[in-house]
This record gives structure tokens, C-alpha cells and sequence, in this order.
């Protein structure tokens, strides 16, 4: 049942009429446009939807398990959140969802820390994508995060830095790059993206994998035995927002 919030981009059957699938996108932006003026204007609604939804749970649920992993009682934290391409959160409903959902997290991540009496010598949570205007950089101060400036600092995280790279719907170039820049670092670090085993899959299938430099990296991802990756579920009122992502580790 339609409830007026869902946007129909999953599951609809294939049909080859230009004027059905014309009508349809015509559907989809109109519910998008109509999802946009109502959480632009009522961002607490928005944060409930995704606290109640099926993906934030659950993505809370694996980090959480990611850290109560380690003996971090009384031990000195470094720890980071790095939201890379997410794109313009004033201007983009996906980027505005998607950087919400990061927010929400990070929130919750203080609480986890102070709860366990963990003790966080460094907690940073950056953000950065080429595309930022100044309402973006505003919405960013306004909720807590940095824009991260340096290559250095939004790309490679230090030994034994805990981290989570947040990087819904970037290219898989930039998964290639984050997975080789911190290959000293893996079993510390979280993924949250697009799945590498399906751009593996895809480019295997479609005969591409020789025409991309970054497919021997993803692919030596993939065959490292500490590599688990789990699917996520959608956000139910913007399938968009996440789809294809998983929760990628390289915990032993």
C-alpha cells in the first residue's frame, strides 16, 4: 500500500511503454519534491522516520557490535567518523537523508563512549565533497561535523585509529582509494557504502574489470580473509537514499 511517502524506484514491473515509464518518473519526482519541502521544513521528523526506520537500527546495531569487539574499558580512543561524497545536503534530498543519518550516529556514538567510560583522546567527526556550497558548510557547523580540508586527514587514518568511512554512493574509484590507502590500518576501520563484492561481480560480468585500474585493489578486498561485508536494509521512505549499501569490516 502506497503511503504516500515511498518513492517507487524498486520492484515496479518492467514494462517497455515510453508513456508508462514517462508517467511513472513524473510520479517519482513529484513524491520526491513532496518528501523534500516536508523534511527541509521539519528536520525532527526526519530524524524520527530514520531512528524508526529499518537501516539506521541496524547500521547502529553492527557498529556497536564493531566496538564492543574490543577491550576499550579504561583504554585511551582515537576515533573518527569521515563522511567523503555525500554530496550537497542543501540541494539533494539523498545527500540530505543520507547526511542526517551520519548525524544521528555520531550522536549516539557520544553516548555509546561515555555509557562503556571509554576514554576517547581524539572523537572527529569530518565531512567533505568538491560539490559543498555555503548553505552546505552552515548545515555542517550547525551539526557538529568539520569540513575536512586536508587530503591527508579525510583519506588515511593513523594505527589504531578506529574509523568509519561513510561513503554511500561514491565511485568505486574512491573505494579502491580509501581500501589501499589504509591497508596498515584495516581491522580498525568500518566501511559503509556501496558493496565491493557487487562492483566486483558486475565488472567481472560485463567484461570491465580489465578496462578499470582499481579492480586488482577491490578485488584483493574482497579475497582478504577478514573481509565481511553485510547488506543493509533500505530507508522504506526514500529507497534511494541507500541502496546497494553494506557494512563493509576486515575484523579477524
Amino acid at each position: 500500500m502506497d503511503d504516500g511517502w515511498s518513492v517507487v524506484t524498486k520492484g515496479s514491473k518492467k514494462d517497455n511503454s515510453a508513456a508508462l515509464k514517462k508517467a511513472q518518473n513524473a510520479v517519482n519526482r513529484e513524491k520526491v519534491e513532496g518528501i523534500r519541502s516536508h523534511f527541509y521544513t521539519d528536520e525532527k521528523d526526519l530524524f524520527g522516520k530514520i531512528r524508526s526506520s529499518h537501516i539506521y537500527p541496524k547500521t547502529k546495531e553492527l557498529v556497536f557490535n564493531f566496538l564492543e569487539s574490543r577491550p576499550l574499558k579504561g583504554q585511551e580512543v582515537s576515533f573518527s567518523i569521515r563522511s567523503i561524497g555525500v554530496g550537497s545536503m542543501t540541494s539533494s534530498l539523498y545527500a540530505y537523508i543520507q547526511t542526517s543519518l551520519i548525524y544521528l550516529l555520531q550522536q549516539d556514538l557520544v553516548d555509546f563512549f561515555n555509557t562503556h567510560q571509554v576514554q576517547l583522546s581524539s572523537f572527529f567527526s569530518g565531512i567533505n565533497d568538491p560539490i559543498f556550497t555555503e548553505k552546505d558548510l552552515e548545515y555542517i557547523k550547525e551539526h557538529e561535523m568539520t569540513r575536512i580540508e586536508n587530503d591527508l586527514d579525510l583519506w588515511i587514518t593513523k594505527q589504531g585509529e578506529l574509523s568509519i568511512f561513510y561513503m554511500p554512493h561514491c565511485e568505486k574509484e574512491i573505494y579502491a582509494k580509501v581500501f589501499e590507502l589504509n591497508k596498515d590500518n584495516l581491522e580498525n576501520i568500518i566501511i559503509i557504502g556501496n558493496s565491493f563484492q557487487r562492483y566486483i561481480d558486475h565488472l567481472e560480468l560485463t567484461g570491465k574489470s580489465q578496462t578499470f585500474s582499481g579492480f586488482p585493489v577491490l578485488k584483493s578486498a574482497t579475497e582478504d580473509p577478514r573481509y565481511k561485508e553485510e547488506d543493509l536494509p533500505g530507508f522504506q521512505h526514500c529507497y534511494e537514499a541507500f541502496n546497494n549499501t553494506s557494512f563493509m569490516t576486515f575484523t579477524k
